[in-house]
């Protein structure tokens, strides 16, 4: 009996010692991975809009690429020299429409006057119409002018369709370089970049939320929320995110912290695509972001748990076998008090 616990209380020390040891390991060690495995998440958000910021940039100037060609044709020249000319006419007006039947996802594709007055446009029942007067005209006429090739709009609500477009414009110049004949325009519908950076998300963490913003006029481009869509921005995070941008011309990447009404604690992460005045911003609970932190810290308390069991079976044993030889020393002692 005295042997049994005389094995149990050297057990126990040993596991005290050992659990000791065990927790300071497992502390110093939930800190390090904590912290890094934390840095890593984040970092995992920001290639994730990094990955999205280069899709829009690569779309936008494709689209605009497109645009360019178009007003470089000879056609365009010709008619703007010679806007009354009825076979140029029919001619530019069926370039036009060949031109845009392979654009894909283009709300419309047109050729106007210094003025703004369409003479040729991928929808016939528009050619004829002025489109700007007064102040409206000048405003357009600078922004082209010194737009230094092309002037992109950015994405508006189109008056014509009421869905989101791409809105640029294209000077055509006359043969020396210089003298501004009119322009081309159009745009695509905003819908065929939505779907690009949808794809973008695919494999990505499904709880992720993602906005892709106005900085300049405060209104959403897209959003999780389908209504929010085109609408002004009222929540704080987002309104957040604007303030620390707005008057930025360069690129920026940076996030904040800040508590949701419904979910808690929350982190949001932001890319800046300065020279179009739009942000890609995204954001989720910290619960759901470092969720994989904390199953991380649970498997390693897990281990040391059993390490700290099995390091103590593993003792007993070896004390037990350790201390066998004892019982024996005791019986020979007893059975020399007998003798005598």
């Amino acid at each position: 009996m005295k042997n049994l616990k005389m094995k149990t209380k050297i057990t126990l020390q040993i596991a005290g010692v050992i659990i000791v040891c065990i927790t300071l390991l497992y502390v110093a060690a939930s800190q390090s991975m904590t912290s890094m495995m934390k840095r890593s998440e984040l970092q995992n958000m920001d290639a994730s809009l990094h990955a999205q910021t280069n899709i829009i940039k690569q779309y936008i100037e494709s689209q605009e690429a497109l645009l360019t060609v178009f007003s470089k044709a000879p056609e365009v020249r010709d008619i703007l020299k010679n806007p009354t000319d009825p076979e140029k006419q029919k001619d530019v007006q069926a370039y036009t429409k060949d031109y845009y039947s392979v654009l894909d996802r283009w709300e419309g594709l047109y050729i106007g006057e210094w003025d703004t007055h369409i003479i040729a446009h991928s929808n016939p029942s528009v050619v004829g119409i002025t489109t700007r007067q007064g102040e409206e005209l000048k405003s357009l006429q600078d922004a082209i002018s010194q737009s230094n090739g092309l002037y992109n709009a950015g994405i508006i609500v189109s008056p014509a369709s009421e869905k989101l477009i791409l809105s640029m414009y294209c000077p055509v110049f006359d043969e020396d370089g210089k003298s501004i004949l009119g322009y081309v325009g159009g745009g695509p519908f905003a819908d065929g970049l939505q779907e690009f950076l949808d794809a973008s998300h695919m494999g990505n963490d499904a709880s992720m939320k993602y906005s892709m913003i106005n900085v300049e006029n405060g209104t959403y481009i897209f959003d999780a929320e389908e209504a929010n869509v085109a609408k002004e921005i009222k929540d704080t995070m987002l309104l957040s995110v604007i303030d620390k941008l707005k008057g930025q011309n360069e690129g920026i990447t940076g996030g904040l912290e800040y508590e949701d009404e419904k979910m808690g604690k929350s982190i949001a992460r932001y890319q800046y695509i300065g020279e179009h005045g739009f942000a890609v911003v995204a954001y989720d609970s910290e619960s759901n972001i470092y969720i994989n932190v904390r199953k991380n810290m649970m498997t390693l308390g897990t281990i040391c748990i059993f390490s700290v069991l099995i390091i103590s079976m593993v003792s007993w044993i070896f004390i037990s076998t350790s201390t066998k030889p004892l019982k024996y020393v005791k019986e020979s002692i007893m059975n020399l008090e007998n003798l005598n």
